[in-house]
């Protein structure tokens, strides 16, 4: 892999996850963790649809997958049962 697709890829999952994590437990904002569990269930559904375009279903995609389902459902949880 190139060096900048490597960087890419850190800094949008670093940056963007991250920096939406820090600010939903900062703030405490509701529709700042409803928007965390969309875009981690959105992820795990893109993630699905490469495995099937890429034909790159495979161990490290199948975990992937699991941890941003249970991520969106973990973040999803409270407002969905409560």
């Amino acid at each position: 892999a190139l060096p900048h697709s490597i960087s890419e890829v850190r800094a949008t999952y670093g940056g963007v996850f991250a920096g939406g994590h820090a600010f939903a437990l900062v703030t405490g904002s509701d529709a700042a963790f409803v928007t965390l569990a969309c875009g981690w269930g959105l992820t795990g559904i893109v993630r699905l649809a490469s495995m099937v375009i890429d034909r790159a279903a495979n161990g490290a995609n199948y975990g992937g997958t699991t941890f941003e389902f249970v991520m969106a459902a973990l973040l999803a949880a409270p407002f969905v049962i409560g």
